[in-house]
């Protein structure tokens, strides 16, 4: 009969000892570290009573012994910028600024793609080898138009030139226009054209109406000349002379007229030159005109072929015809693709519009899903889209990324990582303590006294915790030590 109360009594001793050394355990599994003198309250403020606690299960009393051996650290409460990363999924694709699209420039038979598919080409390389008939026919028009250019460019010059043969015999009459002298007039061998005959022939009647004025100034006192004689030689030089200074403005105005339409010549010229190069240029994908390229066909047994090349510098990423094929002008027949830029296109969602304040040139970041080890890629923000996509509710947003080693191609899957910093109230992850789905925070009340504060969370990452609700600035709280002291009031209660 005596047996039954003693093991009862037995029972009670072992679990009272059972849970002293649990709770022995859970305060003592931190190591002992110093106490935050900064944080911590003054020995002489009061702490709560044994009565106290055991009112308010949330309150709990901590001697200074035990905060040593679990190593509290504590911390104050501050509103600092709480970085607010976004992902948005999105897609790369080429950078149209960087890739080629080589389209057929008239009626064409692919002959052969000098560049295999997925090989580099840089630009004014050998690409793609066609044929047009057209091609012959625009040759054989290139040449003439040459010629013809050259023919009135001569003209040009040439009018030029006998102009400044005229100022120059113009000059020279004006120097000696009140005593006429044929000692300075130019050789035969001076080509003057139709405007310097004009005006040497109507000098030298002037000349001579003025030789024979001077003779009759002369004899006109030794009565051998009547002065009616006289009178109608002075007459003559007057109407020589107004005859020289018309030939002189006529031929000035001729000069002028044949060296404006001489120019218009040309500009007519050189306009149908340049639109036949153009379409030369066209044909051979050349950025800039090149002459040597142009007027040499490739194989001169069969002038109807010839190479186009390469755009810009990149990799032969799509091919549309075989060889033999014919194109139609303007479809597409080879894509040249620089992918050492690529863009990041993204949509962003009605719930990421205030992530619209973004502008051409800010930096974020980008991941390629299946490529983590590629880690968060730099990248640039491009364009941000000005209306709303009907299909799918969302703002187009785009990045532009470098792709120097040639890891990633179009089509991957990516997600864009925006940040936003904003003001919160920040917590390292390790201040905060979770029981039975709601989380706390261990406030400090006084020196030996804590009080553990249910909270609402909001976003997180690997080092810090934002607090939606239930926190104040300022309060000094737990952030190492956590779990042995916030563990003691549950095993309390419990």
């Amino acid at each position: 009969m005596l047996i039954l109360p003693f093991l009862c009594l037995t029972a009670f001793v072992v679990a009272l000892r059972s849970s002293e050394s649990l709770r022995s355990f859970v305060l003592g599994s931190s190591s002992a570290t110093s106490v935050s003198e900064s944080n911590a309250f003054d020995q002489t403020e009061p702490t709560g009573t044994a009565d106290e606690v055991a009112k308010d299960p949330l309150l709990i009393h901590v001697s200074s012994t035990m905060q040593l051996s679990t190593g509290v650290q504590f911390a104050t409460i501050k509103v600092s910028d709480w970085s607010d990363d976004r992902l948005i999924p999105a897609k790369l694709e080429l950078d149209p600024g960087r890739h080629y699209a080589v389209t057929a420039p008239a009626d064409v038979i692919v002959e052969d793609l000098v560049v295999p598919l997925g090989g580099f080409v840089r630009r004014g390389e050998p690409l793609l080898e066609m044929s047009s008939s057209q091609l012959t026919t625009l040759r054989g028009g290139l040449n003439r138009q040459q010629l013809l250019t050259q023919k009135a460019k001569r003209s040009v010059e040439w009018h030029r030139e006998i102009q400044e043969r005229v100022k120059e015999i113009i000059a020279n009459i004006e120097k000696t226009s009140e005593n006429p002298s044929r000692d300075w007039l130019p050789s035969p061998s001076v080509q003057t054209a139709e405007y310097g005959a004009k005006i040497l022939s109507a000098y030298a009647k002037y000349w001579a109406a003025s030789q024979l004025a001077q003779i009759s100034e002369r004899v006109i006192n030794s009565g051998v000349m009547a002065e009616k004689a006289m009178i109608e030689r002075t007459t003559d030089r007057e109407g020589a002379k107004a005859l020289l200074r018309g030939a002189i403005e006529q031929s000035r105005f001729d000069l002028q007229q044949a060296i404006l339409e001489a120019e218009s010549d040309l500009a007519a010229a050189e306009g149908s030159l340049q639109s036949i190069q153009s379409d030369m240029r066209r044909y051979l994908g050349l950025k800039k005109w090149d002459g040597e390229l142009a007027s040499k066909p490739m194989n001169p047994e069969l002038p109807d072929r010839f190479i186009h090349y390469s755009p810009g510098d990149g990799l032969v990423f799509e091919r549309y015809f075989a060889n033999g094929e014919r194109a139609s002008m303007g479809e597409l027949i080879v894509l040249v693709a620089d992918i050492k830029s690529l863009w990041c296109v993204g949509d962003l969602r009605q719930r990421d519009w205030d992530l619209l304040q973004l502008k051409d040139g800010d930096e974020v970041k980008a991941e390629i899903i299946g490529l983590e080890s590629a880690g968060k890629i730099p990248a640039r923000i491009e364009m941000v889209g000005g209306t709303v996509q009907n299909a799918t509710g969302s703002i187009r947003l785009t990045a532009s990324i470098h792709n120097d080693e040639l890891k990633f191609r179009p089509g991957m899957i990516a997600r864009l990582i925006l940040n936003r910093p904003k003001p919160a109230i920040v917590v390292p992850v390790g201040a905060v303590f979770s029981h039975d789905g709601v989380e706390y925070l261990v406030k400090q009340e006084s020196r030996e006294d804590f009080r553990l504060v249910p909270i609402k969370i909001g976003r997180r990452n690997r080092e810090q915790i934002e607090i939606a609700e239930g926190a104040q600035t300022d309060w000094s709280i737990l952030v190492a030590g956590v779990f042995p002291i916030a563990s003691q009031a549950f095993l309390e209660k419990e």
